[in-house]
């Protein structure tokens, strides 16, 4: 939906359609040389449409990935396409970002994925979180799961470690990213039923509001630099 095909393809489509149609009107008619001749047509213009761009080689709509911005606050920009999800999206993502942005200091947006230019990766790009809508709406309206939406803050928190073969990663990393994702979204304890709390969270939220935002910002630099020593050092009890 944010991809245009071009006249080429829509022009052998139709064509190879045609040349079927003459194939089958023609063999209804024992007319074998005009069928022999749209089969020729037919596999000759199949071949060029075949193997052509498929759909994740199609060119970006320029019109459909415009960025549509929110006016106020922190960012939230989605894809023309997808405009219709602003004020549906904003309030669910527009909490985490002015969270990131008091912790960190410097500005956050969310950005639908869409728009990124090709061979964008699915991670955090600066201070850009992606957002992923392609199965978000619904036919009355609204949002499907806005808890994706959510997760899609997850890249944020993730350890940036490469994966390194024959050599488990860690537990105490990810425990902690853990840690660090349930602050950010800031993770309610009214579930149903309750679920249990981390003890490493509960200390973090036990802190004063400037201290939870060091920590937090030294987790996100630790993190980025797959820092596993400090990330450890993290998660000790102060």
């Amino acid at each position: 939906m944010h991809q245009s095909i071009p006249d080429w393809v829509t022009a052998g489509q139709a064509g190879w359609l045609l040349a079927l149609t003459v194939l089958s009107l023609a063999v209804a008619a024992r007319r074998w040389w005009m069928a022999a001749l749209a089969g020729g047509v037919a596999i000759a213009v199949a071949v060029p449409v075949a193997t052509g761009p498929g759909p994740y080689r199609l060119p970006a709509d320029p019109g459909a990935v415009q960025l549509v911005c929110t006016d106020t606050g922190p960012p939230v920009c989605l894809s023309r396409i997808n405009a219709f999800l602003l004020d549906d999206v904003t309030p669910v993502v527009r909490p985490v970002l002015i969270r990131l942005t008091e912790a960190t200091g410097r500005p956050w947006r969310a950005v639908d994925h869409a728009t990124a230019p090709a061979g964008t990766p699915d991670s955090t790009d600066g201070d850009t979180v992606w957002l992923y809508l392609d199965s978000q709406s619904t036919v009355r309206g609204g949002l499907a799961r806005p808890d994706w939406l959510r997760a899609d803050f997850h890249t944020v928190t993730r350890p940036r470690c490469p994966v390194e073969q024959r050599r488990e990663p860690d537990h105490r990393v990810y425990q902690l990213s853990s840690v660090a994702a349930a602050w950010l979204l800031d993770a309610s304890h009214s579930t149903d039923p309750p679920a249990p709390v981390d003890p490493a969270l509960e200390r973090l939220r036990a802190l004063p509001l400037a201290a939870q935002h060091a920590w937090f910002s030294a987790y996100l630099d630790a993190a980025a630099r797959c820092d596993v020593p400090a990330l450890i050092r993290l998660g000790q009890p102060q």
